[in-house]
């Protein structure tokens, strides 16, 4: 009586309830990323949610040091996450091509408002697009900053401007958005 099961489309079902709830699926990896965004979006969060999903996608949601990812930030703000178990395609009928891991999200009760979380995505997302690039060259070339400016900037948000995105952790993700939003852009 504590289990239900719902046979539908996931983009099509609703993904709350109005009492503690968790989210146990074996999801379609070629949309994990939108069933991630979509449940750092609820606004009735579950307890948990445990997802068995592509191993690659998962080591990309589950952040470990100079691994962050856009969809690992938007966890990250959201709450904690852990790889569980890595499943060998051995494990399915038909075997697929890839392998599988077990992942465990739990949101944080102290998470910033989704308002606040959106803001620091949108503002990341940027320096994502050019992950190979340091962050200086994405704040030169997309906040037009000054050389001065960047040094002021990575300081006051305790990061090197040598960093890549995949090197900061969502603090200091959250202080760089911070310190950019009140930042004038160079002239």
């Amino acid at each position: 009586e504590n289990l239900t099961i719902i046979h539908g489309d996931l983009l099509e079902e609703r993904w709350y309830w109005d009492e503690g709830y968790a989210l146990v699926g074996n999801i379609p990896y070629n949309i994990s990323g939108l069933i991630i965004r979509r449940l750092t979006q609820l606004q009735i969060v579950p307890t948990c949610a445990i997802f068995l999903m592509q191993k690659e996608v998962a080591e990309r949601i589950v952040y470990t040091d100079d691994s962050m990812s856009l969809p690992g930030l938007s966890v990250a703000l959201w709450g904690t996450s852990e790889l569980l178990l890595n499943v060998p395609p051995t494990c399915f009928i038909p075997a697929p091509a890839v392998h599988s891991a077990l992942i465990k999200i739990v949101p944080k009760p102290d998470m910033l408002p989704l308002q606040k979380r959106e803001e620091i995505i949108a503002c990341a997302k940027p320096f994502f697009q050019a992950k190979r690039k340091q962050i200086a060259h994405t704040l030169k070339s997309v906040h037009n900053l000054s050389a001065e400016q960047i040094e002021s900037v990575t300081t006051q948000a305790n990061i090197s401007p040598t960093s890549r995105p995949e090197n900061l952790s969502a603090e200091n993700w959250t202080a760089l958005c911070d310190i950019l939003r009140t930042c004038p852009a160079a002239s």
